[in-house]
């Protein structure tokens, strides 16, 4: 599916978060999935965050080894040694597709979601 290239330019990953979930939720009618897809979202920010402190920052090591970040602001530059443990946010991206995988398979097993891919109009009647 290729999206318009406005779309493209202008969706942020908090934005499909919330698309997703109002679609699910509207879509799906039964409560403990869509609580289920709810929670799965919420770690999906809260990972998303964790991963985006990793990539997005500059990152020097001192004379002993300690890795620092660098964050730079618009007036100043600040210094973070938060102890950032990048195989937990690993550890946690791994979990986090797994248990998407089997909510996936629940869906299906239960009859709420279609294997193949796609939409049914009637879906949205």
């Amino acid at each position: 599916m290729k999206l318009p290239r406005r779309f493209k330019l202008r969706a942020n990953v908090s934005a499909i978060y919330v698309i997703c979930y109002r679609v699910f939720s509207t879509i799906l009618k039964a409560p403990s999935f869509v609580e289920r897809f709810d929670d799965l979202i919420t770690r999906a920010r809260t990972i998303h965050e964790a991963r985006n402190r990793v990539v997005h920052s500059w990152w020097f090591t001192d004379h002993i080894g300690e890795a620092s970040r660098l964050k730079p602001k618009r007036k100043s530059i600040q210094f973070d040694s938060d102890d950032i443990d990048m195989n937990a946010i690993a550890f946690s991206i791994d979990a986090l597709m797994d248990d998407f995988a089997k909510f996936v398979d629940e869906l299906h097993e239960n009859r709420l979601i279609r294997r193949t891919t796609g939409i049914s109009l009637s879906l949205l009647l």
